[in-house]
């Protein structure tokens, strides 16, 4: 079986672009992509945080960094206002953006485990709430691969990837609508993806 997923930024290329380390094509490849891709948006957005609560000396580089590239942080901040803007207005789309984002991140996370074995009941998870998911991944390669989890008609809803270890995965996925989702995973090069095995899950 051979997919085209699209790819986001790695976690190590989102740190990086927080922390302002980015080289010219690192960045150009990040400020492109969150451009048009609110996950990673709001990836960025809970890097910032926890970095800011829990790195040491990490306040000096932020505001050291701030004064370094302003341009590009205050673009950054208001990229979701300045897009909505040519549609509906700065107040009438950043408001309401601003106010799903603050109501979600105050939910804590749900523990959702997958097994893969056909024949087990589909696990459950509340709706509208972000997951930590742990996958059972006995037998399969110990090292990264691509994920992706479909909608119950096969359309896509997140593109991400982990790495197994110790015959286990974990992962994070935002907050999603009640309904059947299907999570896959996959080995191989871009563009050449090999489906290796698939879990269910049902948001009520």
């Amino acid at each position: 079986m051979k997919i085209t997923l699209v790819t986001h930024p790695s976690e190590d290329l989102l740190e990086k672009f927080a922390r302002n380390r980015c080289n010219g094509d690192e960045l150009e490849i990040v400020e492109t992509h969150v451009l048009g891709c609110e996950i990673c948006v709001t990836r960025l957005e809970e890097l910032d945080d926890f970095l800011d609560a829990f790195q040491p000396g990490y306040q000096e580089l932020q505001l050291h960094r701030s004064r370094r590239r302003p341009v590009r942080r205050l673009w950054f901040h208001w990229m979701p206002a300045l897009a909505g803007a040519a549609v509906f207005g700065v107040v009438l789309s950043f408001v309401p953006l601003l106010s799903h984002h603050n109501a979600r991140t105050l939910l804590p996370a749900v523990q959702l485990q997958l097994y893969a074995e056909r024949g087990n009941e589909a696990a459950n998870a509340p709706a509208l709430r972000p997951l930590h998911v742990r996958l059972s991944a006995t037998d399969l390669p110990q090292r990264l691969l691509s994920v992706e989890v479909v909608n119950s008609v096969g359309s896509p809803v997140w593109n991400g990837s982990t790495r197994v270890a110790h015959d286990e995965a974990t992962l994070d996925l935002p907050a999603m609508p009640a309904g059947a989702y299907f999570l896959r995973l996959y080995s191989g090069p871009r563009g050449q993806l090999e489906l290796l095995r698939e879990y269910s899950f049902q948001i009520n």
